[in-house]
């Protein structure tokens, strides 16, 4: 939390801009749209409409994006024809995020944990491997664990919850997150962080290694934080209230694991899989080494590959 804080607060996010403008500046935002193909539809969750697109056929495979400023389904556009070749692949914007709805709401780990069992239960309808990145992994290693009959395995892109985002929120974090959501302190402050140049240098230090692919993603993520209540999410981000550790009950879990890392990930450290192994050490490990937080983007092809590798090993081994 208290690196996400200094993000924050260590440029023009410190300035309070007058509400007015703020809301303005909130309105005049591009149409967000879609880049994922498939067909596309919404799942109507009792919190609020769930964008999601699917391709392919075959087993169920659920594409969960990160957390993090201008996230979406969109950072999985580059393996989703890839991996919809062998199975019947979801993406899925999270609640507060791309095109799903950004209700006004206390967004925490078990609000996120019931969407993802919920969609589980009500769109997919089989057991489903969950891919999902950062800290979505986390939330995705709490619904395979409280909903084991409905995950048949993980694949988790540079997770938090032993090392990084491990502490449950305290009342600092929620003290914190009161101020983020004051409607001209904290939007002043979301803004200016998800201003382009803002949003760029924020990506830049924590989530791409690749300038060339951060340049080529940053139009996308600016449209995506730029949306009407996108900040509501990110205010719980922030404020840490979305931290969720996993270290008391992963090594507990069946299914199968992939751990798929970027070796030069700063919001899920690389020395952070040694945790997950060590706790699990049934998990496999893949490193990108030319990857920051987001391999699926970095090293698209090869990511492709290794997953794809990856579930055909699984079911090769799946009893029955």
């Amino acid at each position: 939390m208290a690196r996400r804080l200094r993000a924050l607060l260590g440029g023009a996010a410190a300035v309070a801009l007058p509400a007015a403008f703020n809301a303005r500046a909130a309105r005049a935002t591009p149409r967000l749209e879609s880049r994922l193909g498939g067909d596309r539809s919404y799942y109507p969750w009792d919190q609020g409409y769930l964008f999601f697109a699917v391709e392919g056929e075959g087993p169920p495979l659920v594409l969960v994006h990160g957390v993090y400023p201008g996230a979406s389904s969109d950072e999985w556009r580059k393996v989703f024809p890839s991996l919809s070749g062998s199975r019947r692949v979801y993406a899925l914007d999270l609640l507060g995020f791309g095109l799903s709805d950004r209700p006004r709401i206390t967004y925490d780990p078990p609000l996120y944990e019931s969407l993802l069992g919920d969609f589980l239960q009500d769109v997919v309808g089989e057991p489903a491997t969950l891919c999902a990145s950062g800290l979505a992994g986390a939330f995705a290693v709490h619904t395979a664990f409280q909903r084991p009959a409905a995950v048949s395995g993980l694949v988790l892109v540079c997770p938090t919850g032993v090392y990084d985002a491990s502490e449950p929120p305290r009342l600092t974090n929620f003290l914190l997150h009161r101020a983020l959501r004051l409607p001209v302190l904290g939007l002043s402050a979301y803004l200016a962080l998800t201003s382009r140049a803002g949003l760029e240098r924020w990506l830049g230090e924590r989530v791409y290694h690749d300038g060339g692919a951060l340049a080529a993603s940053l139009d996308g993520h600016h449209v995506v934080a730029r949306q009407m209540g996108a900040s509501y999410a990110i205010a719980a981000y922030l404020s840490g209230i979305l931290d969720e550790p996993v270290d008391g009950i992963f090594g507990d879990l069946q299914p199968p694991v992939l751990l798929a890392w970027g070796r030069h990930s700063r919001l899920a450290r690389v020395d952070s899989a040694g945790g997950f192994a060590t706790l699990n050490p049934r998990a496999e490990l893949e490193i990108f080494e030319r990857s920051g937080a987001l391999p699926q983007v970095e090293e698209a092809e090869r990511f492709g590959e290794v997953v794809t590798a990856w579930l055909a090993r699984a079911a090769a081994r799946a009893p029955g």
